[in-house]
């Protein structure tokens, strides 16, 4: 049987592999259940039955309830009417009592509860005997059914289900996350879940790490939270989450990486859950350059990242002090400077503030969405950023967050800041509004992430705006003479925002870029809009790989170039590969100018969810580096060997 390759279930006991008709019936009763137990044996869509008796120790508000699936939940004691209520998807996505079973239960005493579905669809539940609701919304659905005590103990005294099940739950689930392990804290490495029919005493987890040595495990009980180092505990009958928390040295080699190796559960009476006999998916290392609240500072988004001609690494960002939302709000452009290739950050700091220029508030004089260029000849850096002056409680995207003109405080201003000593001092803000944007246009704005010097040194800034109807447009500029002077492209697309430039092996421009119509295609034609100009943005044609190679979520992203030592020509693209949510950060790798996009060159980095913007730089010949918005941090460096995207597996 082949595993998915980050999820490996272990099936202990011989049942039955199809849905049948079929009875389960509670194993043992238990007293005073304080977690919740999942039937090991699911409904399946047709008509069942579920018959329990169960004991409520307390009938104070506690919310004491059986779940079916995670469409309507059943409780017993609801808020302040200690009334049976019901919630859910299936209960109209709201919590409301029932009128019905007033006085049907007591604390202490054993009471009977009946759920069946007929052959139409109906289900009917029953407290005592007694109707107390029906619904046709769990028509044709399959449920996992769960007795939550919820701030309450229970006792299980029995319960059966009879009818359609569906096949048995699996007694251990064992999955590694595919997320990035920061060094110097402590990381789950490994997800465990034990389904048990009776309470066991832990007598131990047989883990080792191989790769990087972890500097201790930890057991956390999800449902309990921080049992500490594996010592014996009761594990409760029922589904029992737990996952194993290891600490990685904060002098760890970022290029490191963690590979977790599970044998067994072992029991005090002797019994034990055995683990997989296939490895599990590796981990890699990563260092978190800020997370939500550190340095006095809400959140950080929309990453820039590049490296300077002597190997200084500088990301840029968003520093948005009061709020996660866009701009207008108190945001300066930070910065963190890394001079041992990415192992260390300097601690942030803002290289673009306006301060309470014209004498409004910082919260109304924010910068926001970086770009940062190294000129590789000069070795002169710019970062660019839009700054929004007035208008609170608007965007620049949308409606008169900017405007036709010029004017400070009714259109957006194209900013700039330079440094020629790799970051560590900076010019003061340069305003390039009335040299780049055409007046009649409501939006000029560099687009965030990097530009680029090409082969022939000409500097490329990918860029963005609103047009004369205030439609967005994506396009590019472009400078000769090392960035005293700038030429703008036409509009590669409309209705498109946030992009990314590479040069490509003919000396061809690809912008990739965001697309609007993205937020309703979920289909075959969902993905990034890809253009092509030979020259420098005058004309454009679309590339083959348009709307369908490289799936989105409307969502930034980024694409750069690279001659390999061997001399040939690479494109790496970092987006959350995903068409429905901002997760799956990924790197893939095309060796054919993006015309394809083979599954074998692609790097998962973040299973989880987050805003999801990235932003790439190569580091040496070897090694990627990319700045994203992780499921972990605001802002998380990785270091990734080439070799892994053109190699996998070496």
């Amino acid at each position: 049987m082949a595993f998915p390759r980050f999820l490996l279930t272990v099936i202990l006991s011989a049942h039955a592999a199809s849905t049948a008709h079929a009875d389960w019936s509670f194993p043992a009763p238990v007293e005073k259940l304080d977690v919740s137990y999942v039937c090991p044996r699911a409904v399946a869509a047709g008509p069942f039955t579920l018959s329990a008796e169960l004991v409520l120790h307390s009938l104070d508000g506690t919310a004491a309830s059986v779940w079916f699936g995670t469409e309507l939940n059943l409780g017993f004691d609801g808020g302040k009417t200690r009334s049976l209520f019901i919630e859910g998807p299936a209960a109209g996505g709201t919590s409301r009592p029932l009128e019905a079973g007033a006085g049907l239960i007591r604390a202490g005493e054993p009471f009977g509860l009946e759920a069946s579905r007929d052959t139409e669809g109906m289900t009917v539940f029953r407290i005592q005997g007694e109707e107390v609701f029906r619904t046709w919304a769990l028509k044709d659905k399959t449920l996992t059914i769960t007795f939550r005590p919820h701030r309450n103990t229970m006792d299980i005294r029995s319960a059966t289900l009879a009818g359609e099940l569906a096949p048995p739950l699996p007694l251990l689930e064992c999955r590694v996350p595919i997320v990035p392990l920061f060094v110097g804290e402590k990381n789950t490495v490994l997800d465990l879940t034990f389904r048990l029919d009776s309470p066991r005493i832990l007598d131990g987890v047989d883990v080792k790490n191989v790769g990087i040595p972890l500097e201790r495990h930890w057991v956390d009980d999800v449902s309990k939270r921080n049992f500490g180092p594996p010592e014996a505990f009761v594990i409760h009958a029922g589904e029992h989450p737990i996952r194993i928390v290891n600490t990685v040295p904060a002098e760890a080699d970022l290029l490191g990486r963690v590979q977790t190796k599970f044998s067994a559960v072992r029991f005090r009476d002797g019994s034990r859950l055995e683990g997989p006999a296939t490895d599990l998916a590796f981990q890699r290392l990563a260092y978190p350059i800020h997370k939500r609240g550190e340095y006095q500072c809400d959140t950080f988004r929309i990453p820039g990242l590049a490296r300077t001609v002597g190997g200084t690494l500088l990301a840029v960002y968003d520093m948005r002090y009061d709020s996660p939302r866009d701009l207008q709000g108190h945001m300066d452009i930070g910065l963190s400077r890394s001079t041992d290739g990415g192992q260390t950050w300097e601690p942030p700091r803002p290289i673009m503030d306006r301060g309470e220029f014209g004498g409004r508030a910082q919260k109304v004089n924010g910068c926001s969405d970086p770009n940062i260029l190294v000129d590789q000849t000069t070795g002169e850096i710019f970062v660019s950023a839009l700054w929004t002056h007035g208008k609170p409680n608007t965007h620049q995207w949308h409606g008169n967050g900017s405007e036709p003109g010029f004017e400070i405080g009714k259109t957006a201003q194209f900013m700039v800041v330079r440094s020629t000593d790799a970051g560590i001092t900076w010019s003061e803000p340069e305003n390039w509004t009335r040299k780049l944007k055409q007046e009649e246009w409501w939006l000029f704005a560099p687009a965030p992430g990097n530009g680029i010097t090409m082969r022939d040194g000409t500097l490329v800034m990918p860029t963005q705006g609103r047009d004369a109807e205030g439609l967005p447009f994506s396009n590019l500029m472009w400078s000769r003479d090392h960035g005293e002077n700038w030429t703008l492209g036409t509009a590669a697309r409309h209705d498109t925002t946030e992009c990314a430039v590479a040069e490509l092996s003919d000396g061809s421009l690809m912008l990739n870029i965001r697309d609007n119509r993205n937020r309703a295609d979920k289909g075959e034609t969902n993905g990034r809009a890809v253009s092509v100009t030979t020259d420098l943005g005058k004309t454009w044609s679309v590339h083959p790989s348009d709307h369908g190679l490289l799936p989105e979520p409307t969502c930034m992203a980024s694409l750069i170039s690279h001659t390999l030592p061997d001399g040939r020509h690479v494109l790496f693209f970092s987006n959350p590969n995903d068409k429905h949510a901002r997760r799956n950060i990924t790197i893939q790798a095309s060796l054919d100018n993006g015309k394809s996009w083979p599954e074998s060159h692609r790097v998962l980095l973040d299973e989880g969810s987050g805003y999801g913007y990235s932003c790439l730089t190569v580091l040496d010949d070897e090694t990627l580096g990319i700045l994203y918005e992780s499921s972990r941090a605001d802002m998380t460096f990785q270091k990734i060997p080439i070799t892994d995207l053109l190699a996998p597996g070496k």
